[in-house]
């Protein structure tokens, strides 16, 4: 009997948790977010077209995938870049390395602020976030962005952040699920890190990072977001072929 019980109550435990999980975190009017499964979904990086040209922005990326036949699902600004839109650190596609993983230390901005990281996948379709000292076979990696600072650590917001900084922007970022998937997520607002790491801990990301903030934008026309024209570097984004 009291076996019963105990597996009863353990039973309503998990599912109070899981609407706590999903009333609390993924339906949050604050933030944007969006879930990849790569066991089902299409993930690619995406910089220059076939003919060498960079794409830019979400509308380019959108006419370039539909003369081959692709429909473009969502799309997001996949980093931080430099002048002429090249991209600031590490970046692979299709397994080559298009720029060196930057191991700078001290260095002006949110990209430097240590530690920082990069958002990978495997060539065995396996997604993580790791810091970059953390970063050694770049043979494995099929697509890699990155960027900085790391928002979550082990489970642990970035030491360095401040609960009621009033440094406030948009932002967008990647972490790892508990159950592997990917999540991207774009705050509506502007907010602090530390709000915005919170928020991955509190979704119960082991690790996350941070891809860049006020220039960047969301593609999600299935939610209204049709941000097209904004120009990046990287573009992140989830396709599906017809």
């Amino acid at each position: 009997m009291i076996k019963i019980v105990f597996i009863i109550l353990v039973f309503f435990i998990s599912i109070s948790s899981f609407w706590s999980f999903k009333d609390n975190n993924l339906d949050n009017k604050n933030f944007l977010n969006h879930i990849v499964n790569l066991k089902e979904d299409n993930l690619k990086f995406f910089y220059k077209r076939a003919d060498g040209e960079i794409i830019r922005n979400f509308k380019r990326l959108k006419k370039y995938l539909d003369t081959l036949n692709i429909d473009l699902i969502f799309a997001v600004n996949g980093g931080m870049y430099d002048k002429g839109f090249t991209p600031h650190g590490l970046y692979i596609e299709n397994g080559k390395i298009i720029k060196e993983l930057d191991t700078i230390q001290e260095a002006y901005g949110n990209f430097y602020n240590q530690p920082n990281g990069v958002f990978f996948i495997s060539f065995d379709n396996k997604a993580y976030v790791k810091k970059t000292s953390d970063i050694k076979e770049l043979s494995l990696i099929k697509y890699a962005t990155q960027s900085g600072p790391m928002l979550v650590i082990d489970g642990n917001i970035h030491s360095g952040f401040q609960e009621n900084s009033k440094s406030i922007n948009k932002r967008n970022g990647v972490g790892i699920l508990r159950d592997g998937n990917i999540i991207f997520v774009m705050t509506k607002k502007r907010m602090n890190l530390y709000e915005f790491a919170k928020y991955f801990q509190n979704l119960g990301c082991k690790n996350a990072l941070y891809l860049d903030g006020f220039v960047s934008k969301t593609y999600k026309p299935e939610q209204g977001f049709k941000h097209l024209d904004e120009n990046f570097a990287i573009l992140i984004g989830q396709i599906k072929i017809r």
